[in-house]
């Protein structure tokens, strides 16, 4: 690894390989008696983009950080439990195949950092799974087969749902709402946690069920009890349900983009949060956020700046 850079500004590594092993690199740092680091990141995943934030005060070598972060969907929560749903559309929040060790509990680490994000309003700003998720959408660059691709796996995910619902896998929850309040006629179901699946299932919606079914099957707790109430729905009747809600794919692909276009907005809440935390530091001097990628090549483009005094 070779870096080219003026004389005097930055301590220069040279090792062997393109990856020289850390130990290697952190004792030839650590030669020199005043030790400036800047911490850089591009594209750190979830809470990694807070750890490295944090690492501008809590290592006294860290000078400087820059980081650009990544998969918010992958962010814990500060405030309290982990929020898959809205709680009106699913009060249970148990997938009917959890594994049992589902965090119940708030992560220090996880979002908002700052103070003020943290106590708006009184409360604190929260960001369940689907708003994190929407924060890594770039319904910009998306192309038109690509999109069918997506929208094809949600149709099918969406409709699967149906089946199970049809054949006693699981069954309606009624919404959370006061005694004596109008209902408000939303529905939802237990949810199932299925995840992805290989790439020939997404052919036809018969494949997508059987490699389901396939799936779930290996679960040794559940696996039976899904199976056996599965076990008679012949081809004949999924290509049936396939045809009966076929057009439902555009309701939900135009649903889903109305959401995914709120992705600037969470980002942009994601991204301030950040900001703010370092303003919220003594110890920081300077703190900004500034593009540095064009949104056609990386739409993770946000960077974070901080310098300690």
């Amino acid at each position: 690894m070779k870096i080219a850079a003026p004389a005097g500004k930055l301590q220069v590594v040279n090792a062997e390989s393109e990856n020289p092993a850390l130990p290697e690199v952190l004792e030839e740092i650590s030669k020199s008696k005043k030790t400036r680091l800047m911490a850089i990141s591009i594209h750190s995943c979830g809470n990694l983009s807070h750890h490295g934030i944090r690492s501008l005060l809590l290592n006294p070598s860290v000078h400087a950080i820059a980081i650009v972060g990544c998969c918010y969907n992958l962010m814990t929560e500060r405030l309290g439990p982990p929020t898959y749903k809205l709680p009106l559309l699913r009060p249970n929040l148990r997938a009917i195949n959890a594994s049992g060790q589902e965090s119940t509990m708030c992560d220090p680490h996880g979002f908002p950092m700052s103070e003020k994000v943290s106590t708006y309003n009184g409360d604190g700003v929260r960001l369940n799974i689907t708003a994190r998720m929407m924060a890594v959408q770039a319904p910009l660059n998306w192309t038109e087969k690509e999109s069918d691709s997506f929208f094809t796996r949600h149709f099918y995910r969406a409709l699967l749902q149906r089946v199970f619902l049809d054949f006693g896998v699981v069954k309606k929850l009624t919404p959370n709402q006061e005694p004596g309040e109008r209902s408000n006629n939303l529905e939802s179901t237990e949810p199932v946690i299925i995840g992805s699946l290989r790439k020939g299932c997404y052919g036809s919606f018969k494949s997508y069920l059987r490699g389901a079914l396939e799936k779930l099957a290996n679960d040794p707790v559940r696996g039976g009890k899904v199976g056996e109430q599965m076990k008679g729905i012949t081809d004949e009747q999924i290509e049936e349900y396939s045809e009966r809600f076929g057009k439902l794919k555009k309701e939900l692909s135009v649903t889903w983009s109305l959401m995914a276009f709120s992705a600037g907005v969470v980002e942009s809440l994601i991204v301030t949060d950040r900001w703010l935390w370092l303003r919220e530091q003594d110890g920081v001097g300077d703190a900004w956020v500034e593009a540095v990628f064009d949104y056609g090549l990386s739409p993770r483009n946000l960077v974070v700046v901080g310098i300690k005094k």
